[in-house]
């Protein structure tokens, strides 16, 4: 009888966008791809939140004083699989917030502007890290 575990692997796409979310042995991974445009967070730079719902796993993609921020969360609820290596289909939910500058977020009437995704995709049980990417523990913004 196979044992049953928490899913801490997740790779969810849609069109372009595509995540590779993973929390093994407690350092969360949150790897974003736009199209020519790649994020990696690592740890205390990705926001977890517990509810009743599941967790929400947030990163800010963008901070410019002038232009404002872009958050990105993903709503992930609690999904039990086999701890074996396989894979189970997913959709799950993804919500970019767009922040105001600080300067323009005291005007009357700003408010920010939501856009969301339903990912699809898989999660899975991994005991160690797949393809772990080798860049600093920051932040890192690719455009070719």
């Amino acid at each position: 009888m196979e044992s049953l575990a928490q899913a801490n692997l997740f790779e969810l796409s849609r069109g372009p966008l595509q995540i590779t979310y993973s929390n093994i042995i407690g350092l969360p991974i949150f790897n974003c791809r736009i199209k020519q445009q790649h994020w990696i967070f690592r740890g205390n730079e990705i926001q977890i939140q517990d509810t009743n719902i599941g967790q929400l796993i947030t990163v800010t993609l963008e901070d410019v004083p002038e232009d404002g921020e872009v958050i990105f969360t993903l709503i992930l609820p609690i999904i039990t699989v086999k701890s074996a290596a396989t894979e189970t289909r997913i959709q799950v939910i993804g919500i970019t917030t767009h922040k105001a500058s600080h300067a323009y977020r005291h005007q009357s009437g700003s408010q920010p502007n939501y856009s969301i995704v339903n990912l699809h995709g898989t999660a899975q049980f991994a005991l160690t890290q797949l393809n772990t990417p080798t860049a600093t523990p920051r932040p890192v913004h690719f455009s070719q």
